[in-house]
């Protein structure tokens, strides 16, 4: 009996030594991948962090940093994109949302790489279970009102060329005013909200920018409401002016992740921005 004991008490041991062993291993093998992420460093990053996860399939940290990894590997070569690592970048996101539903970074990531691939309407519910989480993520704000005002634009062009409207040609003295407004008035409103929550939060110019579109999109759809179509386009101004002093700024942010917005308006004289 004593025999039986030692030996379930050396066997408990080496187990208990082994398991130590290969937690400290998995986290070196981390820091590692890590480490090799941060430095660009792609491909002994994936080595790393595939190790990781095979060891400990439930590491949410090295699931989150594959799924970078081959996110930014998969456009570093030099013949361009490689879309044969696409669905290991979905999968690894996707695993570490099985683990930890409430990941905002791995929501927004998934929700970028989707946008990139062309899927808006995946990746714009991916953004806005990012936004559920955190009501004041710039980010998850910004690129729900990019693809808002994207949604918007797509149907006013298509709209105004079945009318076989000039682009320029505002809409509101036009009887078609209220069917197009019917169509995209909410995505226009919800982009502004949007946008406005996201130029409280910093200082950003991309959401400037978009601000300032929207609001000219709007002044558009105030179909007969010749006051409201004035206050839109004096909104149209000010955040145009915004946009030009930002534009300036040496402070400026640039955040590549996030959705591309338009590219930042010169100037109209010289170095001022009041016009």
């Amino acid at each position: 009996m004593l025999r039986s004991s030692r030996v379930l008490t050396l066997v408990s041991c080496l187990m208990a030594s082994s398991i130590h062993a290969q937690t400290a291993d998995v986290t070196t093998e981390l820091r590692l991948g890590v480490d090799a992420y941060e430095k660009s460093n792609f491909e002994k990053a994936i080595k790393y962090l595939e190790d990781v996860v095979s060891i400990d399939p439930a590491s949410t940290v090295g699931h989150f940093y594959l799924g970078r990894t081959y996110d930014d590997w998969q456009c570093s070569t030099p013949n361009g994109c490689d879309t044969h690592w696409s669905g290991r970048v979905i999968q690894e996101y996707s695993r570490v949302l099985e683990l930890d539903p409430a990941h905002k970074d791995a929501l927004k990531c998934l929700a970028y790489f989707l946008y990139q691939s062309a899927r808006f309407d995946a990746a714009e519910a991916f953004y806005r279970k990012a936004a559920k989480l955190d009501g004041n993520d710039p980010e998850a704000l910004y690129s729900i009102a990019v693809l808002d005002f994207h949604r918007a634009n797509r149907m006013l062009i298509e709209e105004k060329s079945r009318l076989r409207l000039a682009w320029k040609q505002p809409l509101i003295g036009l009887p078609a005013c209220n069917q197009v407004r019917a169509k995209i008035l909410a995505d226009v409103e919800e982009g502004i909200a949007m946008l406005t929550g996201t130029a409280e939060l910093m200082n950003d110019i991309d959401a400037q920018a978009h601000l300032d579109m929207l609001y000219r999109e709007r002044a558009e759809l105030q179909c007969g409401d010749r006051l409201a179509y004035k206050r839109d386009l004096k909104s149209e101004s000010q955040w145009w002016n915004r946009v030009c002093i930002s534009y300036h700024d040496p402070k400026r942010v640039f955040r590549p992740r996030w959705i591309p917005g338009p590219p930042p308006p010169p100037p109209m004289r010289g170095n001022s921005c009041k016009w």
